[in-house]
């Protein structure tokens, strides 16, 4: 029978990062402490509790069963599926590639025992899925490390019912997500597979936690149309435009960074709400739309993006809360509703930055190492708790408009400015130079 005595878990993950405290999907994510039961069935030979199958004796000891309370098979050398033929269910995780050692294992032994299983799981180990075409529901799904070119024997999947999680992560030979059409309850969705070019085959929710796309291979995204998520993480990727994108309306957290590809995020226009917006590291991206719609945001990173030459201007971020609230808000009032951090550095192509109209106040407003940059205007940005304009060498016009009160200014290095424009304002701690920021 598998082995199901309490092991410690660790989970090759692609990314999620988030920004929310979010990461990219460029690398392994480790969670530990998972524990599973040693409890039996007395109804059948087949297990209750989550089963640990570390070898193809644990596999094959699973023959004839149709339900099981989980699975985690760890990689290894050979495996063959087709034993688990019968599988109908799975209640909770349903878990190919997943990383466990031993309990009280010395330094050695653990790293030996790492090495060999990543190692695995970077070869491909699972070069087959033939013996889960039975299956029909699963809580979670979580393939990792498999070299096949379909997965037409996951077509009778038709619900994750737990958390409704699909991880796909080095994918081999997976080009698009034919076989699994039928699937519904999707709710998450991690893909980090170096060829897949499409997600085509896999029915997407109105509404979804995350979805996390990495892989230079992928140029499609399906039937998305997706309109609510808590995050969507798009990195890393061989994306041209986010066609897809375009009915989002809500998202707690936007990430779209390292898409070497990406010209147009134009579908990105629809959206009314979003807490996160990081657009960083698109080595081709020209634009961004002015977002037009959104109103309300709390970060605003903008970074490293060597061809941008705007920054979104986000014309209605006010109308949100004096329009709606309708309660007479005085100004002291709405430093409750502010951007709480604007980032925008690295732009080299960036020639001028102007500030939302009608923005109240900010906390954290970063403006650095933007090469072309000539301009930059407050607008209606009245108080703010921290500025910093550094190494910007064509900078020569800094447009306060209605800053009154910043209570800590950095301004350095930007050689063509004149400094008097910051003699009015009120600042609690302030230090200006035109020597570059990282200057001794």
């Amino acid at each position: 029978m598998p082995n199901q005595k309490d092991r410690n878990v660790l989970r090759p993950l692609g990314s999620i990062a988030l920004l929310l405290a979010a990461s990219a999907c460029s690398g392994e994510t480790i969670n530990l402490g998972e524990n599973t039961s040693n409890l039996e069935s007395p109804e059948s030979s087949c297990p209750a509790g989550v089963v640990i199958a570390r070898n193809q004796a644990d596999v094959d000891a699973l023959a004839g069963c149709e339900v099981l309370d989980g699975l985690q098979v760890v990689p290894f050398e050979g495996a063959d599926l087709r034993s688990l033929s019968s599988l109908r269910e799975v209640r909770g995780a349903l878990e190919f590639g997943i990383v466990i050692v031993e309990d009280n294992l010395d330094d050695e032994a653990l790293n030996d025992q790492l090495i060999e299983l990543f190692t695995l799981l970077d070869a491909g180990w699972l070069f087959s899925l033939e013996g889960l075409e039975s299956l029909e529901r699963s809580g979670h799904l979580s393939l990792n490390g498999f070299a096949v070119d379909s997965l037409e024997p996951l077509s009778n999947l038709s619900a994750l019912t737990a958390n409704g999680g699909l991880q796909l992560v080095g994918c081999g030979g997976l080009r698009d997500l034919t076989g699994l059409e039928n699937v519904v309850g999707l709710q998450s969705l991690e893909i980090s597979c170096d060829n897949l070019e499409s997600l085509a085959g896999l029915p997407f929710p109105d509404s979804m936690n995350t979805l996390s796309l990495n892989g230079l291979a992928l140029k499609d995204l399906g039937e998305l149309d997706l309109q609510i998520a808590q995050s969507v993480l798009i990195t890393g990727t061989g994306l041209e435009n986010l066609a897809g994108l375009e009915l989002l309306i809500t998202a707690d957290a936007v990430d779209v960074s390292g898409n070497p590809e990406l010209v147009d995020t134009g579908a990105l226009n629809g959206l009314l709400a979003a807490e996160f917006l990081n657009v960083s590291d698109n080595a081709s991206l020209e634009r961004l739309p002015e977002l037009d719609r959104l109103t309300r945001i709390d970060t605003l990173i903008v970074a490293d993006n060597p061809l941008l030459e705007n920054v979104p201007t986000l014309p209605l971020i006010e109308s949100d809360f004096e329009s709606q609230l309708d309660i007479g808000l005085q100004r002291r009032d709405l430093l409750t509703f502010r951007l709480g951090v604007l980032d925008v550095r690295n732009n080299p192509a960036l020639g001028q930055l102007v500030l939302p109209a009608g923005l109240q106040a900010a906390g954290l407003v970063t403006i650095e190492n933007n090469a072309s940059l000539e301009s930059i205007s407050f607008s209606d940005v009245f108080a703010a708790d921290f500025v910093s304009i550094a190494n910007n060498p064509a900078l020569s016009s800094v447009d306060l408009g209605a800053l009154a009160r910043v209570d800590e200014l950095d301004v350095s290095g930007n050689p063509e400015l004149d400094l008097t424009v910051f003699d009015t304002l009120q600042t609690f701690e302030s230090e200006l130079s035109a020597a570059p920021a990282d200057a001794p």
